[in-house]
């Protein structure tokens, strides 16, 4: 006769005890009427982790949650700077017919034909919205936001299929990848630097027939993309020749460094002595942590990811190109967008090789607290009005109020 040994669990049933079972659905129900919006994400995240496509399913959950929290949040900001002239030219679009609208100058902008994806956006809004400011803030953030999360969570799958390292990655590289609080004022750039990143992560897999036209989009939503289109272009090409990783770097980042200071004179003359802001040394200093950081930890992988390398192979041009303009602080400004797409992706690697260390639960929700901090921050210590930050949203109450 067979004996078959039963654990406890195996006699008694699930290890869970039905008191047990009892006070986390009465806690989740709980959560859900006090902080709805903090709760009712967390409960779809903790349900699809034991989905049998579990890591797909929470790195798209991840992303739309992300996304949809800064949307929110975009909604209700003031108009001032450059997202005051965004807003005049979508009021403008509500009643002007779009063949008239491109190309002429409203205020101090023209709409230029180059650039037609964004305009083409704000005007089926506008006319289909009566130009509702929130309406044109909310999307133009989903575009963004749903862009940059598609590429960070295509990078973050293709190292690892542990939920909270998915769940994790993907809130990080997103919150602290491209800066939030730019996205309703230099919006055009960030949509295009959100572009590039999905093109360059698409060309790292080989999806050529995606990416080109992805990048294509870029190009055509503000032109300053096509010398990061370029750059990614170069990494590919490059690499298929030259196989020696130094010679690679000292090469694409020589070219690219040259086009820089060749733009400064053949171009960027006409931005002499203009300042729209500038980047600060603390940020400059953390994305040189943030490289190294990286850089250390895939040399120490096993397993070689087509995707983490290129981002490696992608860094000499984007930061060539930076460093030829970095004499003049306007094309400096608008050129460090793209750079941003590098610590998105560059971020979520560095989390994901981390929590293969011991304690990664516990790594998962620092890394995420992290990246609230981080948003929290700069709407903090930016020039904008926001009528709720972030951490406000998420701890919204119908009963105990913002």
């Amino acid at each position: 006769m067979t004996t078959i040994l039963r654990s406890p669990a195996a006699k008694h049933g699930p290890g869970v005890s039905t008191s047990a079972a009892v006070f986390i659905v009465v806690l989740g129900i709980a959560g859900a009427v006090l902080l709805p919006v903090a709760t009712i994400p967390i409960v779809l995240l903790g349900v699809l982790a034991t989905y049998r496509y579990a890591p797909q399913a929470l790195a798209v959950a991840t992303m739309l949650t992300v996304a949809a929290l800064f949307a929110w949040t975009n909604a209700g900001k003031g108009i001032m700077g450059d997202w005051g002239w965004y807003v005049q030219h979508y009021q403008v679009l509500e009643y002007t017919p779009f063949s008239e609208y491109i190309g002429a100058r409203i205020g101090a902008v023209t709409a230029e034909a180059n650039e037609p994806v964004y305009y083409l956006v704000a005007d089926a809004l506008a006319k289909a919205t009566g130009a509702n400011v929130a309406v044109l803030a909310i999307v133009i953030t989903l575009i963004t936001y749903i862009t940059i999360g598609t590429a960070v969570f295509i990078a973050v799958l293709s190292v690892t299929d542990k939920r909270v390292a998915v769940i994790a990655a993907v809130t990080v590289g997103m919150m602290m990848g491209l800066t939030f609080t730019l996205s309703t004022q230099l919006v055009r750039q960030e949509m295009a630097a959100a572009f590039i990143g999905l093109s360059l992560v698409l060309v790292a897999k080989r999806r050529l027939a995606i990416a080109i036209p992805v990048g294509l989009i870029a190009v055509l939503t503000h032109n300053s993309a096509l010398i990061p289109a370029a750059g990614v272009a170069a990494a590919w090409l490059i690499g298929r020749g030259v196989k020696h990783v130094l010679i690679r770097w000292v090469l694409i980042g020589g070219i690219f460094y040259g086009l820089g200071r060749l733009y400064l004179t053949r171009i960027g003359f006409e931005y002499t002595g203009q300042n729209d802001g500038s980047i600060s040394t603390a940020v400059i200093a953390l994305d040189v942590v943030i490289f190294v950081a990286f850089a250390t930890l895939l040399r120490q992988q096993q397993h070689r990811d087509p995707i983490a390398h290129f981002v490696l192979m992608a860094v000499p041009s984007f930061y060539g190109f930076v460093l030829g303009v970095a004499s003049q602080p306007l094309p400096l400004l608008r050129m460090y967008f793209y750079v941003e797409v590098l610590r998105a992706l560059m971020l979520a690697f560095i989390v994901v090789f981390l929590m293969k260390a011991r304690w990664s639960a516990l790594l998962g929700i620092l890394a995420i607290a992290v990246g609230f901090i981080y948003v929290e921050l700069r709407i903090a210590q930016s020039p904008f009005h926001f009528d709720l930050t972030m951490i406000q949203i998420i701890t919204q109450s119908p009963f105990l109020g913002p």
